[in-house]
This record gives C-alpha cells, structure tokens and sequence, in this order.
C-alpha cells in the first residue's frame, strides 16, 4: 500500500498531465467532489503530514535520514534560498550564494537481498564502493562512470549510461526504486525494490536524468547481476574513419552479447594500436556465448579483407570509453552527441573536419560520440559547439555539455534545445518546487 505522501506524489503528477480529470475518471484516484477545493482535493492537506520546518544554517546541510533532509528543504523553500545538491563535504559558504545541501552521510549498503537480485544504498556512497562490495560477493550492478568518486545519487540524477546500455539495459532499467525527499517535507518512497512492480505510477523515472531539479534522493535500490563468466575484447585498428564506422555498422548487426561496440580516436588506446582510431568489440556472459559470437564477428570481418584482430581479456570497450574521457581531465571540454543509430555515420562523416584535431569515442549501439576540445577560449569553443549541435539538431538529435574547465563555466550553452516535453516538465516542476530552489539553472527546465 502507498502511504498518504506517496499518493499525494501520484497526484501531482495526475494534475500536471490531466488537469481537468478527464482520464479514466475514479480508476486510481477518487475524484473530488466539487465544493473541495486545493492541489490536493480528496486527501488529507499537506500541512498535517509534514513537521515543522528548521532554521537556515549558513554552513549547509549535511542530512542523516530522509526526514531531515526533508525538513532542511523545507525550510529553504521556505526561505527562497537557492540550494545545490552535492555528493562532497560541503565547502565555505556565503551569505548570497547557494545553499549546498549534501548526501555524503547517507552512505553504504541499506539492504542487500541476493535472493531477490537487489541491493538499496544510500545515494551518497560512491559507485566503486558498490561495486567493491558486490564482486566480494560474485555480483555487479552494470553501471560505469568516467568519474571514479562519483556517488551513485550523482549518476542517476544525470542519468549519464555507459557502452554497458547495450548488454544490461539503461539506468532506467537497473534503478528499481527510490527513497526522494521533496522541498515541501515530504519523504516519498518512488516504488518497490521488486522487479514487476504494477502498483500506481512509477515515480522513480520521473527523477532519472532530473537533475536534482525536483527532489534529494537519500536511497537507491538497484538490480543486481551475476559476474559475467568471460568478458573478452577484440581490438582493430583503423586507419580511416569511413572505415571504422563501417566496420562498427557491420559488427552491431552481430551482438547478442555484446557489451560495448566503440570507436575511439586519440586519448585511451591500446598498447598495439599505431593507426589513428582504435575499434572494440567486447562480449561477456557465458564463455561458449562469447566465444562464438567472437567467432562470427571475426569470420565476418575477414571476408570484408579486415586483418586479425588483437584479442584481450584485460582492457574492454566500456573501458576505453571511461578512461577517454577521464584522461581528458578537468581542462577539457566534453560534449555528448545523441543521434538515432541509424544516422550515427552520416553525423561523423559531416562534422568529420570539425573532430578532426579532437578526441573521441563512438558509442555505435546508443548513437552517442563524446568529443573532446581543449580550447579555453570561449568564443572558439562555442563556435565549435554550435557546428556539432546544429549539425545533430538537422539528424533530430542533440550535443549537450557535459564538462567544461572552469574558465568556460556559466559561458556556454549547456543543453542548445528544448524538448517536446518541456512544458510538461516545466508543471511538474512548479509543482514540486514552486520556488525555484534546486540546483537552479543545472537543467533545461530551468
């Protein structure tokens, strides 16, 4: 049964997208009777199901449980105090600046039910330290950043997937549900840590990618895995461009256990590798799966006149992508191409002159490309973004920010389009945090 907090959530949610109630009338909400009145017709008013807000602290907010993150928003929703939500200890404060707000103390393993195939930390605790304590135990969750102390709080809000997608699914797939406290004190429990979960609406997407715009997540339940049995690469380097998005274009019409199909130039390679671009296929899961899915891919391959490929099991796909990306370091810009798979080669081959002095990683089985700049001039960096992001927006896709140094920060435009559901979302928003306060400006929304 969904608690009162929960159902009032759900019926938010109801308002924004059917306002008038005209949607299968009575089917999950009672509707309300005409003389009631307030967002919240036909339940017990908010002012009851919340505490007393608390006093603004100049230094921040370090919450312990939901209930006291929950209170802390409140009051600074109250206040109309700008606060950002960080992993991190929290640093000098000023008096005019945000408020930060961080889950460094809801860290470690909340449950762990290996017999159900899930585990709940707090959103605090740092990926590498979940996946520590999994492969103690033969388990993973399929999640991978470039970031080594990313908090796993901090990965799902930005909702950033991994080559990985391919194999296991998105984030989307692997968060089964959440524990959110929202800026008018209430604690939300988005679902159930159970894999068919049918039972009203499934709020936990709704903060998947959000930014920490619409709520503080404190806990996390995540699937879990088996370890994979044999996880095996192959490597071919590539000469030419055309040449490497054919090849990957060949190559994704064979995974079934494939975890990463990525093209790589410049930054992480590997040891061998003398040509200009770096091609990987890695497969994991059982060994004779891979082993003949390896297989065909080299068989098909040979009969394209491709050389052998090198063969490793030390260094996979997903890999070179993080290592990539972290290499690039916090001087870098790093932009995030998404296009429909199926126009991934005809975007690289038209903005081939403007990648051509740069790093990147392809992601063929997502429609991704990470581009890396260097420049820290802003005039030459957004020049060079606008000519990625108009050349995306043409193929119906889009090229976002996702790191900048320090000098191009608040120069940028990080996002370059607005989605179909904006106003939708710009509802929701409103309706969960009416005054604006979380992590303002950090999301298209805003």
């Amino acid at each position: 049964m969904h608690k009162p907090a929960e159902m009032l959530a759900m019926w938010d949610v109801k308002q924004v997208f059917d306002p008038q109630f005209l949607l299968n009338p009575g089917k999950v909400f009672p509707v309300p009777a005409q003389d009631e009145a307030g967002p919240y017709a036909g339940y017990q008013p908010l002012a009851q199901l919340v505490a007393a807000a608390t006093e603004i602290s100049p230094e921040g907010y370090i919450p312990t449980t939901a209930q006291e993150a929950a209170r802390q928003l409140q009051a600074l929703s109250q206040a109309g105090r700008a606060t950002t939500i960080t992993s991190a200890p929290i640093a000098e404060q000023n008096k005019t600046g945000p408020v930060q707000i961080s889950t460094a103390a809801l860290r470690g393993v909340l449950t762990y039910a290996p017999e159900d195939l899930y585990i709940t930390v707090g959103a605090g605790t740092p990926l590498s330290e979940i996946q520590a304590f999994l492969h103690e135990r033969e388990q993973h969750v399929p999640l991978v950043a470039p970031w080594p102390d990313i908090s796993i709080g901090a990965l799902v809000a930005t909702n950033l997937n991994a080559p990985l997608r391919m194999r296991y699914g998105s984030i989307r797939d692997i968060v089964l549900c959440a524990t959110v406290a929202l800026v008018d004190g209430r604690v939300i429990r988005t679902g159930r840590p159970i894999v068919k979960n049918v039972a009203g609406f499934d709020l936990t997407k709704v903060f998947i990618g959000s930014h920490g715009t619409l709520g503080l997540l404190t806990d996390i339940s995540l699937k879990v895995f088996a370890r994979p049995r044999m996880q095996r690469t192959l490597l071919f380097p590539v000469d030419e461009l055309s040449t490497g998005l054919r090849w990957g274009q060949e190559m994704l019409q064979l995974a079934l256990t494939a975890s990463a199909i990525v093209l790589t130039r410049g930054g992480a390679q590997a040891p061998e590798n003398n040509s200009s671009y770096l091609l990987a296929y890695t497969a994991e899961g059982v060994p004779e799966d891979v082993q003949a899915e390896l297989d065909q891919v080299t068989d098909v391959l040979q009969r394209l006149n491709v050389p052998a490929p090198f063969s490793t099991e030390t260094l996979t796909g997903t890999e070179l992508w993080t290592s990539s990306i972290r290499d690039a370091g916090q001087d870098a810009l790093v932009v995030r191409i998404g296009v429909p798979v199926k126009n991934l080669a005809i975007y690289l081959e038209g903005v081939a002159s403007l990648l051509h002095e740069t790093s990147y990683v392809v992601d063929f089985a997502n429609g991704f490309v990470y581009a890396i700049h260097s420049s820290k001039n802003p005039r030459a960096a957004q020049e060079w973004l606008d000519a990625l992001r108009q050349a995306a927006l043409t193929l119906h896709g889009y090229a976002i920010v996702l790191a900048q140094p320090a000098a191009l920060e608040g120069q940028l435009e990080r996002w370059g389009y607005q989605p179909s559901s904006l106003e939708v979302m710009q509802r929701l928003k409103a309706q969960w945090d009416p005054r604006h306060i979380l992590n303002p400006a950090a999301f298209v929304l805003d």
